[in-house]
């Protein structure tokens, strides 16, 4: 029911503002590719397990499927961007409504460098999820990083990749938890972290990074305040 209410939201919304002479043959969605992370990683002595293993995952479906970031009118405006800059665009009304739902309901401004980040990704490369993953604090080392794919049913797909996975085109990257296996190793000693606080941990930075991204509305500029001139006393 929430995606037929989504896509009906979005058709209704792009026929509603689409160009004079212009019409939209089909609306498809983005089908997601399944990928699976198995890697042994090395942690300090003193890491903590469940807290490292959220983060870890947390930094892989990031990469993968990165959110589009909107920005504050002063976050635009610190960044030395003028307002014909940040308001070059089609008017977006707020009010604009289907099924009595609102429809545009994210404020904020997106720059195109952010735009272009959300591109469908083509390729998975091991070395970038290496070194996103060695930058966590606690981290020392990640070896035998693998990657691989999975269908609908939850079945493997093609070989185990070490380097490079490609992604088919029109397809969506995500992160496929059941496929990723984790070994976190202090002083060359296998642990496991626990699975129950680990995906709570999981779940509150996700809830940080949704706060993050949250921008309040009315999202403007303040009306300029005149002078008043006493124009009666000049003529």
């Amino acid at each position: 029911e929430a995606r037929r209410r989504a896509m009906n939201a979005v058709c209704r919304a792009l026929h509603a503002h689409r160009p004079l002479c212009e019409d939209y043959l089909s609306i498809q969605t983005v089908a997601p590719y399944r990928v699976g992370v198995c890697a042994d990683i090395d942690l300090e002595p003193d890491a903590d397990l469940e807290e490292l293993q959220a983060s870890i995952l947390h930094a892989i479906e990031t990469y993968l499927s990165p959110p589009p970031i909107f920005q504050t009118l002063d976050a635009m405006l610190a960044q030395g961007r003028s307002a014909d800059e940040i308001f070059n665009g089609p008017y977006i009304d707020f009010t604009f409504t289907v099924e009595g739902r609102p429809v545009f309901t994210k404020p904020g401004f997106i720059t195109d460098e952010d735009l272009d980040a959300c591109e469908l990704r083509r390729q998975v490369h091991a070395s970038d999820l290496i070194n996103i993953i060695v930058d966590l604090d606690g981290v020392v080392a990640v070896r035998n990083l693998t990657l691989r794919a999975y269908d609908d049913q939850g079945m493997a797909v093609g070989d185990t990749e070490k380097w490079t996975l490609d992604v088919p085109p029109d397809r969506q990257p995500v992160h496929y938890f059941p496929g990723t296996k984790l070994l976190l190793f202090k002083n060359e000693l296998p642990y496991r972290a626990q699975p129950t606080e680990s995906e709570q941990t999981l779940a509150h930075l996700r809830a940080l990074a949704r706060s993050e991204l949250y921008v309040p509305p009315n999202q403007v500029l303040p009306a300029v305040m005149g002078q008043w001139r006493a124009l009666d006393e000049v003529f």
